[in-house]
C-alpha cells in the first residue's frame, strides 16, 4: 500500500535480489547506466511490505527535477498487479463473450466500448472495496478545426507514454478521453492527474 512503501529508502523496499542486480547495473557517471534505464527494464519488479511481504507490482519511473544539477530524484507509479489480475477474472466471470471494439483513428476503446467498460469496472471496484481515479481530458479545438483528429491522437500518445502499461484508457465522444488509474486513492487523485494534465500540455 502507499503507506508501506512511501518515504522509504528504494533499497529497503526492493526486493533483495532486485536490490543486487541494480547496485551491480548502476553506474555514477553522467553517461552512465541510471536507475530509470534499470527499472525500466525489470518485468519482475517485487517490493517488500509489511511482514516482509512480496508486493509484484507494475511500474512507471520519471525523472524529476531537482535544484541541485548533481542530484536527480524519482519518482516511481507503481500499482499492484493483483488489481488487474482480480479484474480479468471479474470481466470474464460476467461474460467470456465481451467484445470490445477501438475507435478507428485513435486506437483506443471507441464510444461504447468505453461506456461498458466503466460500468464493469465501477461493479469491480464496488464487490472489491477498491478505490480508483477517473481522470477525464478534453480536446479544445485549434484554430484549424481540421487538425483536431491529430491534436488528439497526439494527446492519446503522450498519455500512453505518462501512464502504466495496466492503466486504461477509452474515448467518449467529443473529442474527449478517459483515463482510469486502478488503485488510485482519493488522496493520491490530485497529484496523479496534476502530474498527467502536466505532461501532456
Amino acid at each position: 500500500t502507499n503507506s508501506e512503501l512511501s518515504n522509504k529508502p528504494l533499497s529497503t523496499i526492493l526486493n533483495k535480489n532486485l536490490v543486487e542486480d541494480m547496485n551491480n547495473e548502476l553506474e555514477y557517471t553522467n553517461d552512465g547506466t541510471d536507475l530509470f534505464d534499470i527499472i525500466s527494464k525489470m518485468n519482475n519488479l517485487t517490493f517488500i511490505g509489511k511482514n516482509n511481504k512480496n508486493i509484484t507490482v507494475k511500474a512507471k519511473i520519471f525523472r524529476t527535477a531537482n535544484f541541485d544539477r548533481n542530484i536527480i530524484n524519482y519518482e516511481f507509479l507503481i500499482r499492484d498487479t493483483t488489481i488487474s489480475q482480480k479484474l480479468d477474472i471479474f470481466r470474464k466471470s460476467i461474460s467470456n463473450n465481451t467484445i470490445y471494439t477501438m475507435h478507428p483513428v485513435f486506437e483506443i476503446m471507441d464510444e461504447s466500448s468505453t461506456i461498458m467498460e466503466i460500468k464493469i469496472i465501477l461493479d469491480f471496484l464496488h464487490k472489491y472495496n477498491t478505490r480508483a481515479t477517473i481522470a477525464m481530458l478534453s480536446i479544445d479545438p485549434p484554430h484549424n478545426s481540421k487538425n483536431i483528429d491529430i491534436l488528439t491522437k497526439n494527446t492519446i500518445d503522450l498519455l500512453h507514454k505518462n501512464i502504466r502499461e495496466s492503466d486504461i484508457t477509452g474515448y467518449i465522444g467529443e473529442h474527449k478521453i478517459i483515463c482510469i488509474l486502478l488503485g488510485c486513492k482519493s488522496e493520491d487523485a490530485y497529484s496523479a492527474v496534476s502530474r498527467l494534465h502536466k505532461s501532456i500540455n
